[in-house]
């Protein structure tokens, strides 16, 4: 489902204006961030829907909240879309499947993030041919993880149980940067600025 938490694209914490290096990296590669605006700094303009602030003293909620924000507003922008001529979308990007892969896609779209079982892509397989085999299946998803690559997506293997299509951004890079995926990186990072 999109509102799985394992398909939210990946928010930067920025800090203002001292990181700002981080900021064009991320403006230029298309990463959402957020920047964390020093006491007594103006904030800059930004009409990129990809990017927010706040400034210091906050609360950590307040974070969580802006960040989360961020995500849902931008889901569309990484989670793919195939329409009815097997094109797939994602962003500005575009890559054509034959008919067949795209109704795996579609099923492994509709289930972003998530576990799609082996059986139920073979049942989409045999939509077309009555009986479809594991090797026939395993071409498929071959052929599917090689079209996907220019949309930065990726089909991850869940052993003995089936796959999941994922984003495979922020791979690449930004090592450098802080990565607040969890809370309690979130309450590390800003610990004592809250009034």
């Amino acid at each position: 489902m999109l509102n799985s938490p394992s398909c939210h694209p990946c928010v930067k914490i920025i800090r203002w204006p001292r990181e700002a290096y981080k900021r064009e990296w991320c403006r230029k590669s298309g990463q959402l961030r957020l920047l964390v605006i020093d006491e007594g700094t103006d904030a800059p303009v930004s009409a990129d829907v990809r990017e927010d602030w706040i400034r210091l003293p906050t609360r950590n909620e307040d974070i969580r909240v802006r960040i989360a924000t961020l995500q849902a507003r931008n889901l569309g922008h990484y989670a793919p879309q195939v329409d009815p001529n097997g094109v797939i979308r994602r962003g500005s990007c575009t890559v054509t499947v034959s008919p067949t892969e795209a109704e795996l896609v579609r099923l492994l779209t509709v289930n972003f993030g998530e576990i799609v079982s082996r059986e139920s892509l073979r049942k989409r397989l045999c939509q077309g041919d009555r009986h479809a085999s594991r090797n026939a299946l395993d071409l498929h998803i071959m052929r599917i993880r090689r079209r996907l690559t220019p949309l930065r997506l990726e089909i991850r293997t869940a052993w003995g149980r089936g796959y999941t299509l994922t984003t495979c951004d922020g791979e690449e890079g930004d090592a450098d940067l802080v990565e607040p995926s969890r809370p309690d990186e979130v309450d590390a990072e800003f610990q004592g600025t809250a009034p």
